[in-house]
């Protein structure tokens, strides 16, 4: 298991490549991932990534771990590690009303919150993005797509060829009334550093266009819970908050 610098600088690529999170530091990002090495500039970067770094920082503080970049702090935010669950309604409530509190939506992140949501990538793209609430409006195509490609997802690679992958994966469908885990579909996506340990059959994580790296069943167990967590209270109404 690569150490938390590496595995947050795998996750946090592609959407940083897109100009969607952090600062424009894609090229070092995807440098540290090639070389696969904990390259210390990475702590920078990371700690320009306003959506994540607060939720590292408050995993760091509550499991003890002195670091925000400590591995299991890492798995925690964007596997969905149970160890993060330990953290208290009030100690995330009080982080994010520091951020948020002052900002229109604020009353509906509470109510999120006070429903037992966990401080984790999945709980941000489901609970804390607008999109759910804009898939109700009537916007269901593009809220979708947003909300499927962001989240952490996972799937078995069917071929790869160079730097492409097909991978077979679940995905997200709106049946009228609430978003719910559809049938697997091969999509094709980019893979930034493969040494022989993706391959065909091997499971894999994947976040908005590009492989992030290859995952244990455990892993993908930790995934599937904190999306399925967040996804029934997100369809509950507790996404109920318009702060992107």
């Amino acid at each position: 298991m690569p150490d938390g610098l590496l595995r947050f600088a795998r996750y946090a690529f592609p959407p940083n490549e897109r100009g969607l999170c952090g600062p424009d530091r894609a090229p070092e990002l995807a440098e540290a991932i090639r070389l696969g090495i904990d390259d210390p500039d990475v702590r920078t970067i990371a700690e320009g990534f306003s959506g994540a770094w607060p939720y590292l920082v408050l995993l760091g503080s509550s499991l003890s771990r002195g670091d925000a970049l400590d591995g299991a702090v890492v798995d925690a935010y964007w596997l969905g590690e149970p160890s993060g669950t330990r953290v208290g309604l009030a100690t995330l409530g009080d982080s994010l009303r520091e951020r948020f509190g002052g900002r229109s939506g604020w009353s509906g992140l509470r109510d999120s919150v006070e429903l037992g949501g966990w401080p984790t990538h999945s709980y941000h793209v489901f609970m804390v993005y607008p999109w759910i609430g804009l898939i109700r409006s009537g916007l269901v195509d593009p809220g979708l797509e947003v909300i499927d490609r962001c989240r952490i997802r996972w799937g078995r690679v069917v071929e790869i060829t160079g730097g492409t992958a097909l991978v077979s994966s679940e995905q997200l469908v709106w049946n009228g009334h609430s978003i719910e885990v559809g049938p697997e579909r091969v999509e094709a996506v980019s893979v930034l550093r493969n040494d022989g340990e993706i391959a065909v059959g091997g499971l894999v994580s994947l976040h908005w266009d590009w492989v992030c790296e290859p995952i244990t069943t455990r892993e993908q167990e930790w995934l599937r819970s904190s999306q399925a967590h967040h996804l029934r209270l997100a369809n509950a109404g507790g996404a109920t908050a318009r702060l992107a």
